[in-house]
């Protein structure tokens, strides 16, 4: 459901960047800026609860994230 929301947000913002740029081609950037914040935003709380998640069984299985982290940035 959160794919849904950031598309309908990309996409929106997309149709009143391209209308606006006819106009003002300013209002398009600020529009452009503004909805990349907002997607952003909304891929950070979509992915904070599942980290959180696995940051509390890794301690419940007595691993140190920072181990897990390392191995998950070797991963790629």
């Amino acid at each position: 459901m959160e794919l849904l929301k950031i598309l309908a947000v990309c996409f929106i913002a997309a149709i009143f960047a391209v209308i606006l740029k006819q106009y003002k081609g300013e209002y398009s950037l600020i529009i452009t800026i503004a909805a990349s914040i907002t997607v952003i935003t909304m891929i950070i709380g979509a992915v904070a609860g599942p980290v959180a998640q696995l940051r509390d069984k890794l301690n419940e299985c007595g691993i140190r994230y920072e181990y897990f982290a390392v191995a998950l940035k070797s991963l790629g």
